[in-house]
């Protein structure tokens, strides 16, 4: 199977799961309703984008939540 690696974080919709083979951690893209700013979620908490390079990045399609490990994701 191939993997989505994620070229722009402009490509994404709010509500989106992505996942890095750094941590392997599934991760929320959120665009806030209020002033479009947006950020990378985990179970705990939000992340503004400039601090992560989308190229870490690719489209999560697996059953896992935000914030859980899905270490079988890219075996």
């Amino acid at each position: 199977m191939t993997r989505q690696r994620i070229k722009s974080f402009d490509e994404l919709k709010d509500g989106d799961k992505i996942i890095s083979p750094i941590d392997n951690e599934v991760t929320g893209f959120r665009i806030d309703k209020y002033d479009g700013e947006k950020y990378l979620t985990s179970e705990n908490g939000a992340f503004p984008i400039f601090q992560f390079d989308a190229n870490d990045f690719y489209i999560y399609d697996g059953t896992k939540k935000i914030g859980e490990v899905d270490k079988e994701y890219f075996g």
